[in-house]
């Protein structure tokens, strides 16, 4: 019969000659990394902040004068007008 290989916490086969071999983390150790992580997040929403702030700014801009030309259309001109289709 063979042995089944012991699993860890994540479900993988566990290295049986790495088990002995576990250090003490430090009570700090978590706090730091998600620190770490949540400075790294943010200098990345910052970034992105950064370049879609502009863009956004400018497609508005851009837009306003087509918005108002199509408010403000040209009035309807009785010479201009599409002449009336033929009812035959």
């Amino acid at each position: 019969m063979i042995d089944e290989p012991t699993r860890d916490d994540s479900g993988e086969p566990a290295v049986d000659e790495l088990r002995d071999l576990t250090l003490p983390v430090d009570e700090g150790f978590a706090g730091r990394v998600s620190r770490r992580i949540e400075r790294r997040l943010l200098a990345g929403d910052l970034i992105e902040l950064a370049w879609s702030a502009p863009l956004s700014a400018a497609l508005t801009l851009l837009r306003v004068p087509f918005e108002w030309f199509d408010s403000h259309g040209p009035t309807t001109r009785p010479d201009r007008a599409e002449p009336p289709a033929d009812s035959d």
